[in-house]
């Protein structure tokens, strides 16, 4: 294999493709479609009005703050997770005719990937994995005991939950070489800071860190080493998520499979001697089929 044999190769995969763009819209785990729209609704509109009701209070009552909100990698993450809410409650209502799950009696034709499904993919690489950075740096080194809980929940902890919950509930791929997308966001804000201290940026108290003692360009060797962490820290965790998709699927396969070989058994313990029952029965207890990655 040749040297651009192996880069394709090693790359392969990066594209966000799927043969099967129902993922978006169906739970790996036979949840009602009922169910989980609500899931989706709930915190589409949960975010959708955090992000409303903080951005305008703060405009009105401190416009000055207000002008600092997109200075800051967790209100970028909040940003992305509420657009990533709003994208995949949609993506469930538009592609209820596909179901959220399906039985290979009666499988239905999965919807064409389209650029909301891309969209939805992006946007759930990035946010899953910052979110888990931001809850660790921000727990570990910024928070402070003055601050909101019901901020701190909202901005620091509850995404990165939502984010696993995802890996769990969904049967939309993790792939390794995905670190790409959330590895490319944190790198354009490092960017983005650079530019704003060498603009002579300052935080709401005229520091010059964005993050004082964590990401302040007046001490640039240590906040060298800070991105230099927060970049392998990126890769780590698309390893951790990859490894927790791995671990659902293989207990997914399991349960299924021996629910299935359970009713397969009971169908033909089936005492009434009439094979064409046993037939139908054997027919629709066939299990769910999800394509696997």
């Amino acid at each position: 294999m040749g040297l651009r044999d192996r880069f394709k190769s090693a790359f392969h995969g990066v594209g966000l493709k799927t043969d099967d763009a129902g993922v978006f819209s169906r739970t790996q785990w036979r949840l009602p479609w009922m169910f989980w729209c609500i899931y989706r609704l709930l915190f589409a509109l949960y975010y959708a009005s955090f992000i409303a009701f903080d951005f305008i209070f703060n405009f009105k009552h401190h416009p000055l703050s207000a002008a600092y909100f997109f200075i800051y990698l967790t209100d970028w993450t909040v940003l992305v997770v509420t657009i990533y809410m709003v994208v995949s409650c949609i993506n469930v209502i538009i592609d209820r005719k596909h179901g959220c799950y399906y039985h290979t009696s009666n499988r239905k034709a999965p919807p064409a990937l389209s650029w909301r499904h891309k969209l939805h993919w992006l946007l759930l690489n990035i946010y899953m994995n910052i979110s888990i950075l931001v809850t660790i740096v921000y727990w570990s080194f910024l928070h402070s005991p003055y601050s909101s809980l019901y901020y701190d929940l909202t901005e620091h902890t509850f995404p990165s939950i939502l984010g696993l919950l995802d890996v769990i509930l969904t049967p939309i791929p993790v792939r390794l070489i995905h670190f790409v997308y959330p590895f490319t966001y944190g790198m354009s804000y490092m960017l983005f800071t650079v530019i704003y201290w060498a603009a002579g940026g300052t935080d709401p108290n005229g520091n010059s860190g964005i993050y004082p003692g964590f990401l302040d360009w007046d001490e640039p060797g240590t906040t060298t080493l800070h991105v230099v962490l927060c970049g392998v820290a990126i890769c780590l965790t698309q390893v951790f998520l990859w490894g927790l998709f791995k671990i659902k699927m293989a207990v997914f396969r399991r349960t299924v499979s021996s629910s299935h070989h359970e009713r397969m058994d009971d169908a033909h313990d089936d005492d009434n001697g009439n094979s064409e029952t046993n037939q139908e029965n054997n027919k629709s207890n066939s299990f769910e089929t999800y394509i696997e990655y």
